[in-house]
């Protein structure tokens, strides 16, 4: 079974959740936290977790990619937490997410778009796109194809995995759905957050299709 390099990235605020993602993380060879701005170095000692300071969810990411040891790559955040690592293949593969945000939702990425043609043809129509980045990551590949976490251009902290996702199609990756592969996450009082950044990066939409075009 190949090995698995957990990463997560969190803030002062995540200590709460942080140990349940790190707990989640049990049978994983290893587990990098990545704090940005935090003080969690007790919490990573405490499990033996390499400890990384970071100042953003996209540094965070690539320092992942850079000190992960395993064959595979799963990046959650601190209110994730994995059902079980999975039994890995492919160069990306990946299963549903459960989101709780008052009531459980399940974000079903089996009809995840696997060429990029196809992602941007949904991306233009529905102004939106499934994007399953809470998935494993072949290390190798990555590497390889020098791929890294990209932010959308002009916006912080938001579309960052809808540009990461059109970057990684570009390297025609071998694309896996696994069932069951399950991540949770809780997003409680982020929706009029979420729903702000939403409207800023629709905004920006437009001129992006525009300029690939």
């Amino acid at each position: 079974m190949p090995s698995v390099t957990v990463a997560i990235s969190c803030y002062e605020g995540d200590r709460e959740y942080l140990d349940n993602a790190i707990q989640s993380a049990e049978g994983a060879e290893q587990v990098i936290v990545c704090d940005n701005g935090g003080t969690n170095a007790d919490i990573a000692a405490d499990y033996h977790a390499l400890h990384l300071h970071t100042h953003s969810l996209i540094e965070s990411r690539q320092a992942a990619i850079e000190y992960a040891t395993g064959d595979y790559l799963i990046h959650l955040d601190a209110d994730d937490w994995l059902n079980s690592i999975p039994e890995c293949e492919g160069d990306w593969c990946f299963g549903d997410l459960m989101v709780y945000d008052g009531q459980w939702n399940t974000w079903d990425y089996s009809q995840f778009p696997r060429s990029k043609a196809y992602a941007m043809a949904y991306l233009r129509e529905r102004r939106s796109l499934p994007v399953p980045m809470k998935a494993a990551f072949r290390v190798a590949w990555l590497r390889e194809n020098k791929l890294s976490w990209y932010p959308w251009p002009g916006i912080d902290l938001f579309g960052e995995d809808v540009m990461t996702c059109i970057k990684y199609l570009d390297a025609d990756p071998d694309i896996r759905y696994i069932d069951p592969f399950y991540c949770y996450r809780i997003r409680e009082g982020q929706g009029s957050q979420n729903d702000a950044k939403r409207a800023e990066w629709l905004k920006s939409l437009d001129s992006f299709l525009e300029s690939i075009d």
